[in-house]
């Protein structure tokens, strides 16, 4: 990632942060109250395209307040603030981290978040997973419109079955992931956390590049689609969502096919 060089200025622990410090600048602030290993903990923050503007490791326990001075071209209307935990337990206790800009919180934070936490700052819906769109599959297929950076929508289905998901006919080169949580640290360009993923296997008949899926969605969990044209040549797509029917398998409990999945016999078993 390309990084910025800005002008900023670290101000001493315990400065009030407000606008005067950085005057016709932001002062962007970042306060944690830490746990026993403040060690652990880094920050950055990048904007909506992934470059990284600003980054630090929090050294000791007196390592709480930092006040930096950020162009106020810098900041773009997208931006994204991550909490990285080397050990991968976040923060124990009552122990917090806050994010403000002139004055005002934009984020806070707690708990534990694994080996990291990402916060969408002013972002549209459907930048990241966190600002995921809602879906809701009646009885006929659904097109949904994936325009400019919008990648995320989330999907409950309300019964058991097989699902279609298509960016066919679209002409784009795109992904498609399914995942079944949401936390941006742990998600790449890659299949990495994914539970189904397509990239160029889907078989499209006009175009290969295109993405599809079909696969076995169990009723009231939530899932988390990203369907994505990365190449970003399309400037939009369309793709579609449309319920295939009941599993079908082995549903005989003494085949040694058996799929506890299936609701469906298709005769399959032996």
């Amino acid at each position: 990632m390309r990084h910025f060089l800005l002008s900023f200025v670290l101000l001493l622990a315990g400065s009030a942060f407000s606008q005067e410090d950085c005057p016709d600048q932001h002062t962007f602030t970042v306060v944690i109250e830490p746990d026993a290993w403040p060690y652990e903990m880094s920050w950055e923050l990048a904007n909506g395209s992934g470059d990284i503007l600003l980054a630090q490791d929090v050294a000791n326990a007196d390592d709480t307040l930092f006040v930096l001075c950020i162009d106020t071209a810098d900041w773009e209307p997208c931006m994204v603030f991550t909490m990285n935990d080397t050990y991968g337990d976040g923060l124990v206790g009552d122990a917090f981290y806050q994010v403000w800009l002139d004055g005002e919180q934009l984020v806070q934070g707690s708990g534990n978040y694994g080996y990291g936490q990402s916060h969408a700052i002013d972002c549209p819906p459907g930048w990241t997973c966190n600002e995921a769109i809602g879906l809701e599959l009646g009885d006929d297929p659904l097109t949904v419109e994936a325009s400019g950076n919008v990648e995320w929508w989330t999907f409950t289905p309300a019964e058991n079955g097989m699902y279609a998901l298509s960016s066919c006919g679209s002409g784009c080169d795109t992904r498609l992931w399914i995942y079944d949580y949401c936390n941006m640290n742990n998600f790449d360009d890659t299949n990495e956390g994914s539970i189904y993923y397509d990239d160029n296997q889907g078989s499209c008949e006009d175009n290969e590049e295109s993405a599809q899926l079909y696969v076995l969605l169990e009723a009231g969990v939530t899932y988390w689609v990203r369907f994505a044209n990365l190449a970003g040549d399309c400037g939009g797509f369309d793709w579609t969502l449309a319920y295939g029917g009941p599993a079908e398998g082995c549903t005989d409990e003494v085949a040694c096919n058996y799929n506890p999945a299936a609701e469906v016999d298709n005769g399959s078993c032996i």
